[in-house]
């Protein structure tokens, strides 16, 4: 009768394991990336945003959407966002796409600040002039 060394058996064993053990295509991660939406400051206190999310592999679910620190936030499947009665100062609008296999994108991100205070009605307009005396 013939022995098979060890190390030979091991290697047709991990051979076998290897064969076996097929994973399977890669689900790539989606992309996003906005369309539209503002950059800089604001003189109004909403803004509206747009983007775009592809997956090369599959279908998208939809969107989480995020304003300064809620990220992940939101879930929507909607392409367009309009905030309304932004508070002064600076903030942050996040997008992340998710896919039909739960891979998520990495953030973005758009940086704007609001300068209007909604609490006061802003007077006159661009063409006209006021003067106020005391």
């Amino acid at each position: 009768m013939y022995r098979w060394p060890a190390f030979a058996l091991l290697g047709v064993a991990l051979l076998g394991l290897t064969a076996c053990d097929d994973p399977g295509p890669v689900n790539t991660v989606p992309t996003v990336t906005f369309t539209t939406g503002p950059n800089g400051v604001l003189v109004v206190d909403s803004a509206r945003f747009s983007w775009r999310g592809f997956d090369a592999d599959g279908n998208l679910a939809g969107f989480h959407v995020g304003l300064d620190d809620t990220m992940p936030g939101n879930w929507t499947v909607d392409t367009t966002l309009l905030l309304a009665g932004l508070s002064l100062g600076p903030h942050v609008f996040y997008v992340r796409a998710e896919d039909d296999s739960g891979a998520r994108s990495p953030a973005v991100a758009r940086s704007f600040w609001v300068e209007y205070d909604s609490l006061f009605e802003p007077l006159g307009t661009d063409t006209t002039l006021e003067i106020a005396t005391w």
